[in-house]
């Protein structure tokens, strides 16, 4: 007997802004819970993805901008946080150590004065408030709409997915912009969520994009901090060696990072849509 998917899409945006709103109510370990919440929004603008084919015209649009904003509330408290992160990445990876530790040390106390800052702005003003009230609206309007649990429709929905990250691949591998990789990884990001919550519902043949998925996520994520981290490194006043040591090896990474996230997309993305959603049926 076939295992129908329960209406992932729909489960997921419950979980995903339930989580969002519970994280967003906690007045402790703020670092941790923002970073909590931007993922759960996420994870809400994937399943927003899976349920697109029985969502009213218009409603998509409206739903993952309004989720959109909700995340964007919260961008300077994270945007400064992982660019402080991001100086752990670097350590180590030149062989003038020396230079090195020198700029990392008078980078690190600019970034950490910024990082405070942004915490105190976060703790101070109603980011969170506004993040929570616009996740509580999507929430809302979307307990009037209709969802299907059918399975076909969620695997339609996933081949839409996974053909946008194709594109966005190709894209990126034509030109290893900050822009098109960034946009790549999103699209990667997407793919994975909604193929853990179709896998979780029952769906088979998922778990290798999942794993690959992750990875190709994980590392155009460091790259992406890393390339804030370059632009902070040239508004911080180093020497001229200190800057060049740290820019090198930015760049030095920035190179392992992309060739390891073209590599494993090329092994992700090479089955066309079609192909790929034939196996899940």
């Amino acid at each position: 007997m076939k295992h129908e998917i329960p209406d992932p899409g729909f489960a997921l945006f419950q979980a995903a802004t339930k989580e969002a709103l519970d994280r967003l109510s906690r007045r402790l370990a703020v670092g941790t819970n923002v970073h909590a919440a931007r993922k759960a929004i996420k994870q809400a603008r994937a399943a927003l993805r899976l349920m697109r084919p029985a969502l009213q015209p218009g409603v998509f649009d409206r739903e993952n901008r309004t989720l959109r904003y909700a995340a964007a509330c919260l961008s300077p408290f994270r945007d400064a946080k992982a660019r402080f992160d991001a100086t752990a990445l670097v350590e180590g990876k030149h062989a003038d150590v020396e230079t090195m530790q020198a700029g990392l040390m008078t980078l690190r106390e600019a970034l950490k004065a910024r990082l405070i800052q942004a915490r105190k702005t976060l703790a101070s003003t109603d980011a969170r408030k506004q993040s929570a009230g616009l996740i509580e609206q999507s929430r809302e309007r979307l307990r009037g709409e209709p969802h299907s649990g059918d399975k076909k429709a969620s695997i339609r929905a996933l081949k839409k997915i996974y053909r946008k990250a194709r594109r966005t691949f190709a894209v990126a591998k034509a030109a290893t912009t900050p822009a098109n990789l960034h946009e790549w990884r999103k699209q990667c990001k997407y793919l994975h969520m909604a193929a853990t919550a179709l896998r979780d519902a029952g769906a088979h043949r998922l778990s290798r994009a999942i794993a690959r998925t992750h990875d190709i996520a994980d590392w155009l994520g460091d790259d992406h901090d890393l390339v804030a981290l370059a632009g902070a490194i040239r508004r911080t006043r180093l020497n001229g060696n200190q800057s060049s040591v740290l820019l090198e090896a930015v760049g030095n990474l920035r190179k392992d990072l992309e060739r390891k996230a073209l590599d494993c997309g090329e092994q992700l993305l090479r089955e066309s849509p079609k192909r790929f959603a034939a196996r899940l049926v």
